[in-house]
C-alpha cells in the first residue's frame, strides 16, 4: 500500500487557522498546511510515518477505502450526527414545552384563585406574559359583579 492509494479529506480550521488533511482509513492521522496542497502534500508524509509505526507495533494497517466504501462511511457518519442533531432539536424543544405547560398551569391556578376571591381587575404576572407575547397575545382577566 501507497499512501498516495488512501483517501484524504480536507477541511479549514478556523482554530488552527490551516487545512487540515484527515486520512479516514488510519485513526488519528491527520496533516495541515497553509494551502489544500501543502496539506495534501504534508498527509503524504505522515502516512507513511502512520503505516511505518504501526507496523513497528504489530498492529494493521487497514487497507485504503475504495471509492465506494468511502462515501458509504461519509453517509453513515453524516447520518449519525443528523440523528444527534434531530435527538437534541427534540429534547430542546420537550423541554421549552413542559417549562411553558408548567407556568401557564401555574398561572391558569393563580387566575382561579384570584376569580373566587373578589378582586375586580389583574393581569396575568410578567413571566407568563413575556411567553405568551412571542405569540401577540396578551392576556387581561376583569370580573364584574
Amino acid at each position: 500500500m501507497k499512501p498516495t492509494d488512501y483517501a484524504i479529506t480536507i477541511v479549514w480550521s478556523e482554530d488552527d487557522q490551516a487545512y487540515l488533511a484527515r486520512v479516514p482509513s488510519l485513526p488519528g492521522c491527520v496533516a495541515d498546511g497553509k494551502t489544500r496542497e501543502e496539506a495534501v502534500a504534508n498527509a503524504v508524509g505522515v502516512i507513511q510515518d502512520w503505516i511505518d509505526t504501526a507496523k513497528e507495533l504489530g498492529r494493521p494497517v487497514p487497507s485504503p477505502l475504495s471509492d465506494q466504501d468511502y462515501h458509504q462511511r461519509a453517509r453513515e457518519i453524516a447520518d449519525k450526527g443528523q440523528a444527534l442533531f434531530q435527538k437534541a432539536v427534540n429534547d430542546a424543544v420537550q423541554k421549552a414545552l413542559s417549562e411553558t405547560e408548567a407556568t401557564l398551569r401555574e398561572e391558569l391556578s393563580d387566575y382561579s384563585l384570584w376569580a373566587f376571591s373578589g378582586t375586580r381587575t389583574r393581569t396575568i404576572s410578567e413571566s407568563s406574559s413575556a411567553l405568551i407575547d412571542t405569540s401577540q397575545v396578551s392576556l387581561t382577566a376583569k370580573v364584574t359583579r
